[in-house]
């Protein structure tokens, strides 16, 4: 199950599972599959906003439509599309000399006060 697409069944037991009130890594173990799919699967869920009754409702074609999307159309955090038309500039400012990672995200957080933690921020400027 880790980062290939499941049946619309496993995601059904995915959110299931979830609303029993079992964590990602339980539910994970209990499937046979990895903690970060289900997190993935969890997340779009929460991401289109349906309620337990109307998901349970929906054929296979239309979970099926929600739920395979591909890596790349993967939904967007406020805080990534807040990140990215600062990237150009973060690189240019890593390439001259005494341009750092932790003074670039300084200026972020100085602008997005919700924005990224240190680590997190790191990960993005290095993609």
């Amino acid at each position: 199950m880790s980062n290939k697409p499941i049946s619309m069944q496993k995601v059904k037991q995915v959110v299931r599972l979830y609303g029993q009130g079992k964590g990602t890594k339980a539910i994970g173990s209990s499937l046979g599959g990895a903690r970060n799919t289900v997190k993935k699967y969890l997340q779009i869920f929460h991401h289109f906003g349906i309620d337990y009754d109307t998901f349970f409702k929906m054929s296979d074609n239309e979970l099926s439509n929600l739920f395979h999307i591909s890596s790349n159309q993967t939904p967007k955090s406020s805080r990534q599309l807040d990140l990215e038309p600062m990237l150009p500039y973060i690189s240019e400012q890593l390439k001259r000399k005494g341009g750092t990672r932790e003074q670039l995200h300084k200026e972020y957080l100085s602008k997005y006060l919700d924005g990224y933690a240190r680590s997190r921020f790191n990960n993005f400027i290095c993609l």
